[in-house]
C-alpha cells in the first residue's frame, strides 16, 4: 500500500518520452506512481529505476484500449496502493505522417483507438470511485505540434484523434463538476520522443522541439489546491511555465 497520506496516480505511457518525465515528477513530489505501457519489459525497467530513486512504484503492463485490462489495473492499484487520486492519459501514437488521401483506413482508426478511446477507457474505471469519494482529476495529454491549435502537415489522423480528447475533456469535466472531479487536458508542445521522433524540417515547418519537463510541472500543478477551481481547460505547458518562471 502506499504510505499513509500518500497520493496515488496512474499515468498511461509512462515509460518513455512525456509520459516518463511525468512519472519522475510525481515520484520527486512523494506520490505512490503506477507505470503503465504495453510492453512489460519497458514497464518493468523504469518501474525498478523510479524505485531506485525513493518511488513508491507499482509497474502494470496494460494495453489502453482493452477495457478488461484496464479494468484490472485500476483494481489492481486500488487493491496494492489505495484509492486513486489523479489519472494522467498520457498514452499515444503518433500514426502515419502522410497526407489524407493517403491515410489507409486501418491507420486512421488505429489512432484513434489508441488516443481518444483508450483515453476515455482509462477514465471511465476510476470515475467511479472517484465519484464515490467526491474527490480526483482527470488529465488529459492533448496534441502539443499536431493538434487542433498547432496544425502538423501529414498529422490528420493525430490531430483529429487529439481533437477528440480535447472534447472528451471539456465533456467529462462538465459531467464531473458536482462530483468534485476535475478534468483538464494539457497542451505539452512538441516533444520528440521514441514515440514521436524529430521530424525533417519541412514536415515539422520550423516549429522548435521543447521539453516535456514544463509539462510534467504542470501535471503535478493540476492536482495542487491551487487548481482545485479549474477544470474543462487545454492549458499550454510552455506558456504556463514561462509565465510562472516571470512570476
Amino acid at each position: 500500500m502506499a504510505e499513509s497520506g500518500q497520493r496515488v496516480v496512474i499515468v498511461t505511457g509512462s515509460t518513455v518520452g512525456i509520459g516518463r518525465t511525468i512519472a519522475e515528477e510525481f515520484v520527486a513530489n512523494g506520490w505512490a506512481v503506477v507505470v503503465n505501457a504495453r510492453n512489460a519489459d519497458d514497464v518493468a525497467t523504469v518501474s525498478a529505476e523510479l524505485a531506485a530513486a525513493g518511488g513508491t512504484v507499482l509497474g502494470v503492463p496494460t494495453d489502453v484500449t482493452d477495457p478488461d485490462a484496464v479494468h484490472a489495473m485500476i483494481e489492481r492499484t486500488e487493491a496494492e496502493l489505495g484509492p486513486i487520486d489523479v489519472l494522467v492519459n498520457n498514452a499515444g501514437i503518433p500514426g502515419p505522417r502522410v497526407f489524407a488521401q493517403e491515410v489507409e483506413a486501418h491507420e486512421f482508426l488505429e489512432v484513434i483507438r489508441v488516443n481518444l478511446w483508450g483515453a476515455f477507457v482509462c477514465a471511465k474505471y476510476v470515475i467511479p470511485g472517484m465519484i464515490e469519494r467526491q474527490a480526483g482529476r482527470i488529465i488529459n495529454m492533448t496534441g502539443g505540434g499536431a493538434a487542433t491549435e498547432r496544425p502538423l502537415r501529414g498529422g490528420i489522423s493525430y490531430a483529429s484523434s487529439k481533437a477528440g480528447v480535447e472534447g472528451l475533456t471539456r465533456n467529462l469535466a462538465l459531467e464531473l463538476s458536482r462530483f468534485g472531479v476535475t478534468v483538464n487536458a494539457i497542451q505539452p508542445g512538441r516533444i520528440a520522443s521514441r514515440g514521436f521522433p524529430e521530424l525533417e524540417p519541412e514536415v515539422r515547418r520550423g516549429v522548435p522541439f521543447v521539453s516535456a519537463e514544463p509539462a510534467a510541472r504542470l501535471a503535478v500543478w493540476l492536482t495542487s489546491d491551487e487548481a482545485a477551481e479549474l477544470t474543462g481547460e487545454t492549458i499550454d505547458a510552455q506558456a504556463w511555465d514561462a509565465e510562472r518562471a516571470a512570476g
